[in-house]
């Protein structure tokens, strides 16, 4: 069997969100998993998408919607692998949208190696 369809690569993905694209529908068509977090999968081997990987789209989405979420694709000096740099904003954040940046750092993993920049 042959594969017709060429991976999206993660950069060029989120690109289309920092075009405007909403960022949930773009992920949740385009990443099967984030993080360890599963999407839906279709077919004869279909299941759920995990209730985590749907509450980051969410929360992403609405992260989006408020202004406050920036993404930024670059290229590393050290590998000179393109990546995407994910800033959300930390000034003036309504106490639900500091709830979402907050569980979007948890759901991603984003610990103390997580840098915060003002």
């Amino acid at each position: 069997m042959q594969v017709m369809i060429t991976p999206i690569p993660p950069p060029a993905l989120l690109m289309r969100a920092e075009e405007g694209w909403p960022i949930d529908m773009l992920l949740q068509i385009g990443a099967q998993s984030i993080n360890g977090l599963s999407n839906r999968k279709g077919g004869a081997r279909s299941h759920a998408a995990d209730p985590d990987f749907v509450r980051l789209l969410e929360a992403l989405q609405r992260l989006q919607a408020s202004g406050v979420l920036d993404l930024r694709v670059g290229t590393s000096k050290e590998s000179k692998q393109e990546g995407t740099v994910m800033i959300i904003s930390q000034k003036d954040l309504s106490p639900e949208i500091q709830a979402d940046r907050e569980l979007v750092r948890k759901l991603l993993g984003c610990g103390p190696t997580c840098r915060n920049s003002r």
